[in-house]
């Protein structure tokens, strides 16, 4: 327990206090409530932050097995030996997201980075826009555990940006696979030629945006001038320094790269083989053995992209449909068997259900924690204050 010794230490014991909620320090920032009333409003906003998205949380899950029941047919294959099997690789896909975010952000625990992906991913998965509340959910997480801001931003940047290039060279790999089977439509080859072509694009230009700021303003003003022109168009608010946010980010971001860009690949590779592994799983748990893991990996990658230009909470609804498409005629008209239905089903139990709910007790753990936490701190300063 931290000693106390002066007035200055009792203020900024009490401070800390106050701002280790991060939800509560924003509205405390434009409106400045009497002392007295403080505490009280933080109890309120907590609680309705808690339980609005407990609620959602629960309808998203009620909804979705609404949908699964009405595919009854489907549903009587699937056992109960392979929901365990399945269930228990979704778990080993949760703890796999963890040494990327802890690589990305050093100093951060299994149990915090667990904690912050498994609560987030219930937020994106259920609230619509989930993916905006849940980056700011993260971020008010990894705050409350006492990082910078630019730490978290460089983390998030960082793990964001190599999954979709892992994810999307892997699947322009296994494209490219698909097009040398016989038979296979010629637009195959063509597009794996492309996406491979746009992640290498990518590469080159995140390396040099590493490399050289000047390179990196004149990244971000280019970016700024689309992004600011579609929120003119929006009427929204607009961002007029993009070139010195990405100069920022810049720098930390190219020594955290140079230093741990092998660990970052690894890990964050692993996570997409898992993700298509437990896809595939699926689907011979089920019997579909004619698809190859080529083309698993390219329903993967594929419904990855469909569901980011077609965005609904977790994909609900458009990462099945995408599945089904990909996975039974390619490109084309769905040919969805029974086993083909159950095999999508199951694979979303592993790896849309269980994270939602592990994610539901996740955040009231970490509310919890953090109520019990500011308790403590001010226990502490108001004997010391008394005294």
């Amino acid at each position: 327990m931290e000693k106390v010794t002066t007035s200055s230490d009792v203020a900024r014991l009490r401070a800390t206090a106050w701002h280790e909620n991060a939800w509560y320090t924003a509205l405390h920032s434009v409106w400045r409530f009497p002392r007295r009333h403080r505490t009280v409003l933080r109890q309120a906003v907590g609680a309705v932050l808690t339980y609005g998205i407990v609620a959602a949380i629960f309808w998203a899950i009620v909804t979705e097995l609404s949908a699964e029941a009405d595919n009854s047919a489907s549903l009587d294959l699937i056992q109960a030996w392979q929901v365990v099997a399945l269930v228990s690789l979704g778990l080993v896909l949760l703890l796999s997201n963890a040494p990327a975010l802890m690589i990305a952000l050093p100093g951060q625990t299994l149990r915090q980075a667990v904690i912050a992906n498994t609560a987030g991913t219930a937020v994106s998965n259920t609230l619509p826009e989930g993916g905006a509340v849940a980056t700011g959910l993260t971020f008010a997480m990894t705050r409350s555990w006492g990082f910078r801001l630019a730490e978290i931003a460089r983390s998030v940047l960082v793990v964001d940006v190599g999954n979709s290039l892992v994810r999307y060279t892997l699947g322009g790999i296994a494209l490219a696979v698909l097009a040398t089977q016989p038979g296979s439509p010629q637009v195959f080859a063509v597009v794996a030629a492309a996406v491979l072509v746009v992640v290498a694009l990518a590469v080159v230009v995140l390396a040099q945006v590493l490399r050289s700021e000047s390179f990196a303003r004149r990244v971000g003003s280019l970016v700024g001038t689309v992004v600011n022109a579609v929120l003119r168009r929006l009427h929204r608010q607009q961002h007029p320094d993009l070139p010195g946010r990405v100069a920022e980010l810049r720098v930390g971001s190219a020594e955290l790269v140079r230093q741990r860009w092998l660990a970052l690949t690894v890990a964050i590779a692993s996570v997409q083989l898992i993700n298509c592994l437990a896809l595939g799983a699926a689907l011979h748990l089920q019997g579909v053995v004619e698809v190859s893991w080529a083309r698993v990996v390219v329903a993967y990658a594929g419904t990855a992209l469909i569901s980011l230009l077609m965005p609904s909470p977790g994909g609900l609804g458009v990462a099945e449909g995408s599945l089904l498409t990909i996975l039974g005629n390619g490109f084309g008209t769905v040919s969805s068997t029974p086993e083909l239905v159950s095999a999508v089903l199951l694979y979303r139990m592993a790896t849309w259900l269980l994270p939602t709910v592990v994610g539901l007790f996740t955040y009231l753990y970490w509310r919890r924690t953090q109520h019990a936490r500011g308790r403590r701190s001010t226990q502490i300063s108001q004997p010391a204050a008394e005294s």
